[in-house]
């Protein structure tokens, strides 16, 4: 059984005296060992491809806003942005963010991680 969350992102997330805390359980819920679901729900951007492409997914739809939100902190944008949902998914579909290192210059290992969070599920 596992829990998702569903609407990661930056204001979901409250920090008080250095305690970090997510908020906003409305798009929450249970699945059980092995289930999925298809509910299209949570902002556009911070969505994992699975769910903007109404395709079946699990609790691993947070792993992937949380490499938006990850992005988002070292560079002070999305890696797909865009006030169009087909712009998008098309941006998402071909995969081609940036990591500007004239904005900020990350290790290897942090470009990494980065790359293996925004991996679509299969």
């Amino acid at each position: 059984m596992g829990i998702i969350h569903r609407d990661v992102k930056p204001e979901n997330i409250l920090i008080h005296k250095g305690v970090m805390k997510l908020a906003d359980f409305g798009f929450c819920r249970k699945l059980e060992k092995g289930e999925t679901t298809r509910t299209r729900v949570g902002s556009p951007i911070y969505m994992a491809p699975e769910i903007l492409f109404d395709r079946p997914y699990d609790n691993r739809c947070d792993i992937y806003s949380l490499g938006v939100l990850l992005y988002e902190l070292l560079y002070a944008r999305a890696p797909y942005e865009s006030n169009s949902l087909p712009d998008l998914k098309m941006q998402i579909n071909r995969g081609m963010y940036q990591f500007p290192a004239f904005v900020n210059k990350i290790s290897k290992s942090t470009e990494s991680l980065i790359r293996k969070l925004l991996q679509p599920n299969p």
